[in-house]
């Protein structure tokens, strides 16, 4: 009942952006490494472009659209969204890739959304692919992407036939991944990467604040705790990766 609501809105950015690229503000990529100060993580070099990112989503949502048009049998609707998709994808290749086919960031999570998301002409996957694997060995064989994407970075490399290499980033022993969590003796998924980390200086800080009604909450920062806002142990963000363990590694689809 709201197919005609959705069709609107879809049009409506096709009107906005035309040749298919989007550069709306944001937060793409929430949580990368670049967002984390830890021994051996780099600076900088994860955070993908907001044209990018938005770019790419604004692929899968046209894609998606078009899969539910053929759903409800509107024919000439299936038509339109494929076709525009394909203009998508041609603007791609145009404004965000280079000759050699990079990416502007040249980020691990820019190049698993392009593959995972078939955005890219299958003759170039081979090539991106290569920079895919460039992007992950800059990082000593570590994944540099946000809470978002992780089931993408990681399922992109079974899709890719490197299955072994998606079990290696997703349990791998060092910082950042889900088996340093369970190193630390996590039994849920947290909130993000470095919710803690054994390699933080000793804090031992108490803090306490008074929350609506009068109920009270407290947050002891133990030692290699982050801060007191956002650090859930137990959190819905990094759960994500659970399509990659389902579906991967499971085999569950």
């Amino acid at each position: 009942q709201n197919y005609a609501f959705l069709r609107g809105y879809m049009l409506d950015l096709e009107k906005k952006f035309p040749d298919g690229i989007l550069n709306t503000a944001g937060t793409p990529d929430w949580l990368n490494s670049d967002m984390i100060d830890a021994p051996g993580i780099p600076v900088s070099g994860a955070q993908i472009g907001w044209d990018e990112y938005s770019t790419f989503d604004y692929a899968e949502s046209v894609k998606m659209f078009a899969e539910l048009a053929e759903i409800l049998g509107e024919e000439e609707d299936v038509k339109l969204f494929n076709d525009r998709l394909a203009l998508i994808k041609r603007s791609i290749a145009q404004k965000l890739l280079s000759a050699d086919k990079k990416t502007r960031t040249d980020t691990q999570t820019s190049y698993a959304m392009l593959l995972f998301r078939n955005l890219v002409e299958e003759e170039d996957i081979p090539t991106v692919a290569q920079h895919y694997y460039d992007a992950i060995k800059r990082y000593n064989d570590r994944v540099s992407c946000g809470v978002y994407v992780i089931d993408e970075v990681l399922g992109v490399l079974t899709m890719l036939g490197k299955h072994d290499l998606a079990l290696e980033l997703a349990f791998e022993p060092r910082f950042p991944s889900l088996g340093y969590m369970i190193d630390q003796g996590a039994t849920s998924i947290w909130e993000r990467w470095d919710t803690y980390l054994h390699t933080r200086p000793d804090v031992h800080e108490k803090l306490r604040w008074q929350a609506p009604k009068g109920s009270c909450l407290t947050f002891i920062n133990e030692a290699g705790c982050a801060g007191v806002s956002m650090n859930s142990f137990n959190h819905l963000e990094m759960t994500s990766s659970s399509r990659f363990l389902i579906e991967r590694v499971l085999g569950l689809r």
